[in-house]
Protein backbone atom coordinates (compact mmCIF):
# COMPACT_ATOMS: atom_id res chain seq x y z
CA UNK A 1 0.00 0.00 0.00
CA UNK A 2 1.18 3.51 -0.82
CA UNK A 3 0.19 6.65 1.02
CA UNK A 4 -2.68 8.74 -0.28
CA UNK A 5 -4.59 5.82 -1.80
CA UNK A 6 -8.31 6.39 -1.12
CA UNK A 7 -9.36 3.38 -3.19
CA UNK A 8 -7.34 1.09 -0.92
CA UNK A 9 -8.98 2.72 2.11
CA UNK A 10 -12.47 2.09 0.71
CA UNK A 11 -11.64 -1.55 0.01
CA UNK A 12 -10.31 -1.98 3.55
CA UNK A 13 -13.38 -0.33 5.09
CA UNK A 14 -16.14 -2.02 3.07
CA UNK A 15 -14.96 -5.49 2.05
CA UNK A 16 -15.69 -8.33 4.42
CA UNK A 17 -12.61 -9.75 6.10
CA UNK A 18 -11.48 -13.03 4.60
CA UNK A 19 -9.65 -14.63 1.71
CA UNK A 20 -11.54 -12.69 -0.97
CA UNK A 21 -10.66 -9.36 0.65
CA UNK A 22 -7.00 -10.32 0.91
CA UNK A 23 -6.90 -11.31 -2.77
CA UNK A 24 -8.53 -8.05 -3.87
CA UNK A 25 -6.16 -5.96 -1.75
CA UNK A 26 -3.18 -7.89 -3.10
CA UNK A 27 -4.50 -7.37 -6.62
CA UNK A 28 -4.86 -3.65 -5.97
CA UNK A 29 -1.33 -3.28 -4.66
CA UNK A 30 0.07 -5.31 -7.55
CA UNK A 31 -1.57 -3.17 -10.24
CA UNK A 32 -1.77 0.22 -8.52
CA UNK A 33 0.91 1.77 -10.73
CA UNK A 34 -1.01 0.66 -13.83
CA UNK A 35 -4.21 2.17 -12.45
CA UNK A 36 -2.36 5.44 -11.95
CA UNK A 37 -0.95 5.39 -15.49
CA UNK A 38 -3.79 4.28 -17.79
CA UNK A 39 -6.74 6.50 -18.78
CA UNK A 40 -10.37 5.95 -17.93
CA UNK A 41 -11.14 6.05 -21.65
CA UNK A 42 -9.19 6.69 -24.84
CA UNK A 43 -11.53 9.56 -25.70
CA UNK A 44 -14.16 11.76 -24.11
CA UNK A 45 -13.66 11.16 -20.36
CA UNK A 46 -10.70 10.65 -18.02
CA UNK A 47 -8.47 10.31 -21.10
CA UNK A 48 -5.39 11.63 -19.30
CA UNK A 49 -2.65 9.53 -17.68
CA UNK A 50 -3.97 8.29 -14.36
CA UNK A 51 -7.55 8.90 -15.41
CA UNK A 52 -8.39 5.25 -14.78
CA UNK A 53 -7.70 5.57 -11.06
CA UNK A 54 -9.73 8.77 -10.80
CA UNK A 55 -12.66 7.27 -12.69
CA UNK A 56 -12.80 4.15 -10.50
CA UNK A 57 -12.59 6.25 -7.34
CA UNK A 58 -15.44 8.46 -8.53
CA UNK A 59 -17.60 5.45 -9.38
CA UNK A 60 -16.92 3.86 -5.99
CA UNK A 61 -17.77 7.10 -4.17
CA UNK A 62 -20.86 7.62 -6.33
CA UNK A 63 -22.11 4.11 -5.55
CA UNK A 64 -21.80 4.75 -1.83
CA UNK A 65 -23.55 8.12 -2.17
CA UNK A 66 -26.45 6.82 -4.26
CA UNK A 67 -26.90 3.48 -2.48
CA UNK A 68 -29.13 4.87 0.32
CA UNK A 69 -31.55 6.14 -2.37
CA UNK A 70 -32.25 2.63 -3.67
CA UNK A 71 -35.59 1.40 -2.33
CA UNK A 72 -34.80 -1.06 0.44
CA UNK A 73 -37.09 -3.85 -0.69
CA UNK A 74 -35.31 -3.84 -4.07
CA UNK A 75 -31.86 -4.27 -2.61
CA UNK A 76 -30.58 -7.80 -3.15
CA UNK A 77 -26.92 -6.91 -2.75
CA UNK A 78 -24.60 -5.54 -0.10
CA UNK A 79 -22.48 -2.41 0.00
CA UNK A 80 -19.42 -4.63 -0.49
CA UNK A 81 -21.01 -5.99 -3.69
CA UNK A 82 -21.46 -2.40 -4.89
CA UNK A 83 -17.85 -1.52 -4.07
CA UNK A 84 -16.55 -4.71 -5.70
CA UNK A 85 -18.54 -4.05 -8.88
CA UNK A 86 -17.40 -0.43 -8.99
CA UNK A 87 -13.77 -1.40 -8.43
CA UNK A 88 -13.64 -4.04 -11.16
CA UNK A 89 -16.12 -2.61 -13.68
CA UNK A 90 -13.44 -1.27 -16.07
CA UNK A 91 -10.42 -3.39 -15.15
CA UNK A 92 -10.25 -4.70 -18.73
CA UNK A 93 -9.06 -1.26 -19.82
CA UNK A 94 -5.65 -1.54 -18.22
CA UNK A 95 -5.14 -5.19 -19.19
CA UNK A 96 -6.75 -5.40 -22.58
CA UNK A 97 -8.19 -2.20 -24.04
CA UNK A 98 -5.74 0.71 -24.13
CA UNK A 99 -2.17 1.46 -25.01
CA UNK A 100 -0.22 4.71 -25.11
CA UNK A 101 -0.45 6.24 -28.57
CA UNK A 102 3.13 6.10 -29.84
CA UNK A 103 2.59 7.60 -33.31
CA UNK A 104 4.96 10.55 -33.05
CA UNK A 105 3.86 13.95 -34.36
CA UNK A 106 5.70 15.31 -37.37
CA UNK A 107 8.11 18.22 -37.05
CA UNK A 108 5.83 20.32 -39.21
CA UNK A 109 2.91 19.52 -36.90
CA UNK A 110 4.92 20.44 -33.81
CA UNK A 111 6.16 23.69 -35.35
CA UNK A 112 2.64 24.67 -36.37
CA UNK A 113 1.37 23.88 -32.87
CA UNK A 114 4.09 26.03 -31.29
CA UNK A 115 3.26 28.89 -33.66
CA UNK A 116 -0.33 28.70 -32.36
CA UNK A 117 0.94 28.82 -28.77
CA UNK A 118 0.09 25.21 -28.00
CA UNK A 119 1.76 23.75 -24.91
CA UNK A 120 3.74 20.63 -25.89
CA UNK A 121 3.90 17.62 -23.56
CA UNK A 122 7.21 16.11 -24.64
CA UNK A 123 6.64 12.86 -22.72
CA UNK A 124 3.29 11.68 -24.09
CA UNK A 125 2.59 13.76 -27.18
CA UNK A 126 1.34 11.93 -30.27
CA UNK A 127 0.08 12.92 -33.69
CA UNK A 128 -3.48 12.56 -32.44
CA UNK A 129 -3.00 14.63 -29.28
CA UNK A 130 -1.25 17.43 -31.19
CA UNK A 131 -4.04 17.44 -33.77
CA UNK A 132 -6.58 17.66 -30.93
CA UNK A 133 -4.79 20.70 -29.45
CA UNK A 134 -4.37 22.41 -32.82
CA UNK A 135 -8.04 21.95 -33.71
CA UNK A 136 -9.14 23.21 -30.29
CA UNK A 137 -7.03 26.37 -30.57
CA UNK A 138 -8.15 27.07 -34.14
CA UNK A 139 -11.81 26.67 -33.16
CA UNK A 140 -11.41 28.72 -30.01
CA UNK A 141 -12.39 25.82 -27.75
CA UNK A 142 -11.14 25.64 -24.17
CA UNK A 143 -9.60 22.38 -23.04
CA UNK A 144 -7.42 21.14 -20.23
CA UNK A 145 -5.28 18.13 -19.40
CA UNK A 146 -8.40 16.07 -18.65
CA UNK A 147 -9.50 16.21 -22.30
CA UNK A 148 -6.34 15.39 -24.25
CA UNK A 149 -6.27 11.93 -25.92
CA UNK A 150 -2.86 10.40 -25.24
CA UNK A 151 -4.00 6.76 -25.52
CA UNK A 152 -5.63 4.59 -28.18
CA UNK A 153 -7.48 1.30 -28.28
CA UNK A 154 -5.43 -1.82 -28.91
CA UNK A 155 -6.06 -3.30 -32.34
CA UNK A 156 -4.42 -6.74 -32.11
CA UNK A 157 -6.72 -8.30 -29.51
CA UNK A 158 -9.44 -10.93 -29.67
CA UNK A 159 -13.03 -9.66 -29.40
CA UNK A 160 -14.65 -10.09 -26.00
CA UNK A 161 -17.66 -8.67 -24.21
CA UNK A 162 -16.34 -6.39 -21.45
CA UNK A 163 -17.70 -8.30 -18.46
CA UNK A 164 -16.26 -11.54 -19.86
CA UNK A 165 -12.77 -10.04 -19.83
CA UNK A 166 -13.28 -8.71 -16.30
CA UNK A 167 -14.38 -12.14 -15.05
CA UNK A 168 -11.37 -13.74 -16.77
CA UNK A 169 -8.92 -11.25 -15.21
CA UNK A 170 -10.42 -11.79 -11.77
CA UNK A 171 -10.40 -15.58 -12.12
CA UNK A 172 -6.75 -15.56 -13.17
CA UNK A 173 -6.01 -13.70 -9.93
CA UNK A 174 -8.04 -16.11 -7.81
CA UNK A 175 -10.94 -13.67 -7.33
CA UNK A 176 -14.43 -15.08 -7.79
CA UNK A 177 -17.24 -12.59 -8.41
CA UNK A 178 -20.75 -13.48 -7.26
CA UNK A 179 -23.86 -13.45 -9.45
CA UNK A 180 -24.97 -9.96 -8.36
CA UNK A 181 -21.61 -8.42 -9.27
CA UNK A 182 -21.29 -10.32 -12.55
CA UNK A 183 -24.78 -9.31 -13.66
CA UNK A 184 -24.11 -5.67 -12.78
CA UNK A 185 -20.88 -5.75 -14.79
CA UNK A 186 -22.72 -7.16 -17.81
CA UNK A 187 -25.31 -4.34 -17.65
CA UNK A 188 -23.28 -1.41 -16.37
CA UNK A 189 -23.39 0.41 -19.72
CA UNK A 190 -27.17 0.62 -19.41
CA UNK A 191 -28.87 0.71 -22.81
CA UNK A 192 -25.48 0.58 -24.51
CA UNK A 193 -24.69 -2.80 -22.93
CA UNK A 194 -24.73 -5.51 -25.64
CA UNK A 195 -26.91 -7.73 -23.44
CA UNK A 196 -29.60 -5.03 -23.21
CA UNK A 197 -29.15 -3.42 -26.62
CA UNK A 198 -29.78 -6.68 -28.44
CA UNK A 199 -32.47 -7.99 -26.08
CA UNK A 200 -34.40 -4.89 -24.98
CA UNK A 201 -37.72 -6.68 -24.52
CA UNK A 202 -36.69 -9.10 -21.82
CA UNK A 203 -33.43 -8.00 -20.21
CA UNK A 204 -33.82 -5.70 -17.22
CA UNK A 205 -30.75 -4.68 -15.23
CA UNK A 206 -30.73 -5.63 -11.57
CA UNK A 207 -30.83 -2.82 -8.98
CA UNK A 208 -27.07 -3.18 -8.60
CA UNK A 209 -26.67 -2.94 -12.38
CA UNK A 210 -28.72 0.27 -12.39
CA UNK A 211 -26.72 1.67 -9.47
CA UNK A 212 -23.41 0.89 -11.16
CA UNK A 213 -24.56 2.35 -14.48
CA UNK A 214 -25.75 5.54 -12.78
CA UNK A 215 -22.52 5.95 -10.82
CA UNK A 216 -20.46 5.27 -13.95
CA UNK A 217 -22.44 7.66 -16.13
CA UNK A 218 -22.17 10.48 -13.60
CA UNK A 219 -18.41 10.02 -13.43
CA UNK A 220 -17.96 9.83 -17.22
CA UNK A 221 -20.41 12.57 -18.23
CA UNK A 222 -20.34 15.01 -15.32
CA UNK A 223 -17.25 14.59 -13.15
CA UNK A 224 -14.44 13.58 -15.47
CA UNK A 225 -11.87 13.56 -12.67
CA UNK A 226 -12.59 17.14 -11.70
CA UNK A 227 -14.51 16.09 -8.58
CA UNK A 228 -11.21 14.93 -7.09
CA UNK A 229 -9.28 18.12 -7.76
Amino acid sequence: MTTNDPIYSLLVDYLEDGDQKSKILNFHNRYLEDMKFYPGAARHHHSYTGGYYDHVLEVMNNCLTILPLVVKDLVEFSSRDALTAAYFHDIDKIFYRYVLDDEAPTNAQLNYARDLGVDINTEFESKTSISFKIDAVKEGKKFDEYDIPYFKRKQDVLPFEDSGIVAMICARNGILLNDQVLSALACHHGGWSPLIRHSPNYVNPSPLGILLHTADLISASCQGGRSLR
